[in-house]
This record gives C-alpha cells, sequence and structure tokens, in this order.
C-alpha cells in the first residue's frame, strides 16, 4: 500500500506538473519525415543522421532494469535524381557508453552477449533505402530501409519506443499512402536472412498501420478510427532439416479516437483513444500462451512550448506484445518468463519537446508505471505465482540532430 500510495502520488505530481508545462518526442525526436520535395531534383548531398540518447529504466517485476548511454549516427549520401524518385546509401552506426564489444547479433532490442558467438568492437549496419514517390505524393515505394520505428505510428503496447534506440534500422519493402481519409503504412520487415542450408530459421514482420479519418484532420474535432496489425513469422525451406520449424504470431489494435484543436494561447490540443488489443498464435509453439486479448485507453494534453501530458490504462487477459514493452503484455521479460493471465497497468507520461529549426529536436521523458498482477505461472516449471503489484520509471534525453550539406547540383 505504501508504494502503491507513492505512485499514486507521483502521478499526480506530473499531472500538476505537465499543466504548468503540444509535441511528443516519439513525433518530433524519433520519427523520420518520408517527404519528397519537387525542389530538391538534382542535389547530392551529406546527410548525417544522429540520434544522442541516456535512458534510465529503473523496472521491477515485469522486467530488469537498465540504462541505456548512447548513440547511433547515421551518414549517407542521398541523390534525387528526379522529383519523385531519391537514392541513399550509407551506414548505420550503433555506439554505447562504454562499451568496447558488441554482440554479432541481428539487434532487435538489447541483444545479450553470447560468447560463443563472438562479438565486434563497434555494432555497424549498411544502409540503403531506394524511394519512389506517386499520386501527387500520396503514394510512396520504399525499397532497402524503411521510414521505421515511430514513424510507423503504432500504438505504444504494439511498439515500444525504445526500439528506437536499440535496434537495427527496419530493411525490407514499405508502401505508404495518404490521403483525406485514409492513410495506410504497409511494410515487411526482414529481420533475419537465411542462405541455404542455413543453421537458423528465418524472420520477418509483415505489418499494416492504418487510419480511417471521420473527420477532416484540420477541423477542430477530428475523429478517427486506427486498425493496426503485427505479425511475425519464423521459418524458411531451405535450413538445415534438424532446424526445420514455423511458428507464426501476431497482434492486432483496432479503436476510436478523437482530437480537439484547441489552438488557444497556452492549450494546444486535447486527445482520447481507446484501443481493443488481440494477441494470437497462429502456429508454432514459441510462446506459452495460444490467444489473448486487452483493453487500452489514453487521453493526452498537448500545451505550449513543446510540453505535453498522457495518461493511460490497459486491462489484459493473457496478451502477449511481440515488440512492446513488458509493462504491456501479460509475459514478464525476466529470466523465469513468467506469465500472468490477468493483469492491470496505469501509467502516465510527461514530456518534452523543442525543435532547432530543421536541423534538431530536443526531447525529455518521464514515464511512471503502476502494475497489477493477478496468479502468475512459470511456463518452465508450471509453479503457480502469487500476485504482485510493481511501481517503475523510465527517464530519458534524446537529442536529434540531422544536418545536410549540398556536395553538388546537377
Amino acid at each position: 500500500m505504501k508504494r502503491l500510495a507513492k505512485t499514486t502520488c507521483l502521478l499526480l505530481l506530473l499531472a500538476t506538473a505537465a499543466c504548468r508545462l503540444q509535441a511528443q518526442v516519439e513525433h518530433d525526436v524519433f520519427a523520420t519525415p518520408h517527404t519528397l520535395s519537387a525542389a530538391d531534383k538534382g542535389r547530392l548531398t551529406l546527410d548525417i543522421d544522429n540520434l544522442s540518447f541516456f535512458q534510465n529504466n529503473e523496472f521491477k517485476h515485469m522486467a530488469d532494469g537498465y540504462s541505456l548511454p548512447g548513440l547511433w549516427l547515421q551518414p549517407r549520401l542521398t541523390y534525387q535524381p528526379l522529383p519523385n524518385l531519391k537514392m541513399e546509401a550509407g551506414a548505420h552506426i550503433l555506439y554505447y557508453s562504454g562499451a568496447r564489444r558488441y554482440p554479432t547479433a541481428i539487434y532487435t532490442a538489447l541483444p545479450s552477449l553470447d560468447e560463443d558467438e563472438g562479438s565486434r568492437s563497434l555494432h555497424a549496419r549498411p544502409f540503403f533505402r531506394v524511394q519512389l514517390s506517386g499520386l501527387s505524393g500520396k503514394l510512396n515505394l520504399i525499397l532497402g530501409n524503411l521510414y521505421g520505428g515511430s514513424s510507423h505510428r503504432l500504438v505504444e503496447p504494439l511498439y515500444n519506443p525504445e526500439l528506437n534506440l536499440t535496434s537495427d534500422p527496419e530493411s525490407g519493402l514499405q508502401v505508404l499512402f495518404q490521403s483525406r481519409v485514409f492513410d495506410a503504412d504497409v511494410w515487411l520487415d526482414w529481420k533475419d536472412f537465411i542462405f541455404q542450408d542455413d543453421n537458423h530459421r528465418e524472420r520477418f514482420i509483415l505489418a499494416l498501420s492504418s487510419q480511417f479519418k471521420l473527420t477532416p484532420p484540420d477541423a477542430a474535432l477530428h475523429a478517427y478510427v486506427p486498425l493496426q496489425v503485427v505479425a511475425q513469422h519464423l521459418g524458411g525451406e531451405i535450413q538445415e532439416a534438424e532446424h526445420h520449424g514455423v511458428s507464426s504470431t501476431a497482434n492486432a489494435a483496432a479503436g476510436i479516437g478523437v482530437r480537439w484543436q484547441a489552438r488557444r494561447r497556452v492549450l494546444h490540443e486535447l486527445w482520447a483513444e481507446a484501443h481493443f488489443l488481440a494477441y494470437k498464435q497462429l502456429s508454432g509453439d514459441l510462446l506459452p500462451r495460444e490467444d489473448g486479448t486487452a483493453w487500452h485507453a489514453t487521453a493526452g494534453v498537448n500545451l505550449a512550448k513543446g510540453f505535453s501530458f498522457k495518461a493511460g490504462y490497459q486491462k489484459s487477459h493473457g496478451f502477449i506484445s511481440l515488440l512492446g514493452s513488458p509493462y504491456f503484455g501479460s509475459l514478464a521479460a525476466t529470466d523465469d518468463h513468467t506469465l500472468y493471465d490477468h493483469a492491470q497497468l496505469l501509467y502516465a507520461k510527461a514530456q518534452y519537446t523543442h525543435r532547432l529549426s530543421h536541423v534538431a529536436s530536443l526531447g525529455i521523458d518521464i514515464t511512471l508505471y503502476q502494475h497489477f498482477s493477478g496468479h502468475g505461472l512459470a511456463p518452465a516449471t508450471g509453479e503457480l505465482l502469487p500476485s504482485q503489484s510493481s511501481a517503475s520509471i523510465l527517464a530519458g534525453i534524446y537529442l536529434r540532430v540531422s544536418p545536410s550539406l549540398l556536395l553538388h547540383r546537377f
């Protein structure tokens, strides 16, 4: 009870601070714009995209705590031979402060260091992207590295914003469509490629993030219906026989949202969303539960000078998130992988963002989680564990710097 009272007080303090304190870190710092400009035809530029971060996760119960001090750097040569065609080539380099060796793994989050798999002195990946735009910019086809992460606008139970820091750039195929009544982002992210007679399974993610606009986006009261699906597949027909096996899992979110654009001196925007979430294991036995559901509701306010506040509640029944934080699912990320069939989450988030022209964006994020769980089941032993509650906090500061140097105009 003391911990719950302390957490409640902290939530109230955050709410009070937000009322004194329009933007969100996920949008202003993590996301990457994809719009092409006809004025950039014939330009060859050196683009240096950098995200420096320091995030501390004081987690309890559902995940172990850890810190993320570091940065990633993407130097790229960009050329736009046509008004609607752009090519980019470069590298993605990840560095953690104090790290002297890195796992030789595909970074889908913070990977484990396995001595048997070897390590490198730095984690670097090639970066290539080709983008073709059509229908007056409404339709975009992307091959190679995608506009990923928070650019997909997935709800937080389906995508953990921390992946913007730790994971490799998504790569594969992406189709973006935007109109006044409907937006869609469809992508295939090929996480793990295999060769003939390889000794592991290929892995890819197929996903959709869409939004039906019930009223115009620029209206004072904007209502919309989001529909999102994230499916993961592991398998492959050309791997060695002993490693054969297919596993497919999926998450889905459907809901309704409303935004009131007040456009006042202090109060810029009020918004609220409600989602029904689903999890399903389509094939295989990778995860210890076949299906699950959850209800997720959020509300927020965007204020002047870059301050925003958000609060949310989720009630889960066996819901497992494929790419989300463990706090939005029923499966603990700790070593015992305890499964909590019934869980509730109350959380609050305060954020500050500041744009420095078009070159840089600063973001600060503080999130408090209060997690309540029913009885748990340890999948490895079948042991029934008592219900638990825990309070956790996430705090981070992020600086995105993306200068562009014109080398030549053809």
